[in-house]
């Protein structure tokens, strides 16, 4: 098209078809607003670079972190799986020990009971030796 946008690299690609219609007073003004454009259109390039590579140094820092977090992770997994080993062990420990003394405290128990009763089987015996026989025990022959 004519009105200018086809032009954008070079000054008088802007303004240039429209400078040279315009009457001389209005020149260096048109000049002047020529560069000023120019300028802010570098200005955006410079922009938009800077823009650039700021976004391909967080996209690189956020990169490292991901990793970091990833390396957290599997560290923290590892963390998890070893105190649940060891809380296994030690409850099994407990518990294999608290069992164990339930089971010698019972057999202590059983054991005296077995005692106590043998006495006094011993003892019931021994007086019912000692009493004289009853009627029907003597009239059989």
């Amino acid at each position: 098209g004519e009105g200018g946008g086809e032009g954008g690299e070079g000054g008088s690609g802007t303004l240039g078809g429209i400078m040279s219609a315009l009457p001389t007073p209005l020149k260096p003004l048109a000049a002047k607003l020529e560069q000023a454009i120019d300028f802010s259109a570098a200005k955006v390039d410079e922009l938009d670079k800077k823009f650039s590579g700021t976004l391909a140094g967080q996209a690189g820092q956020l990169e490292a972190l991901l990793a970091q977090l990833g390396r957290d992770q599997e560290m923290l997994g590892e963390v998890v799986l070893s105190a649940l080993s060891e809380f296994e062990h030690e409850a099994q420990t407990t518990l294999s020990a608290q069992l164990l003394s339930v089971a010698e405290a019972q057999r202590e128990y059983h054991a005296a009971a077995a005692t106590t009763m043998g006495d006094l089987c011993a003892t019931l015996r021994a007086s019912s030796a000692a009493l004289p026989p009853t009627r029907a025990a003597r009239a059989s022959p």
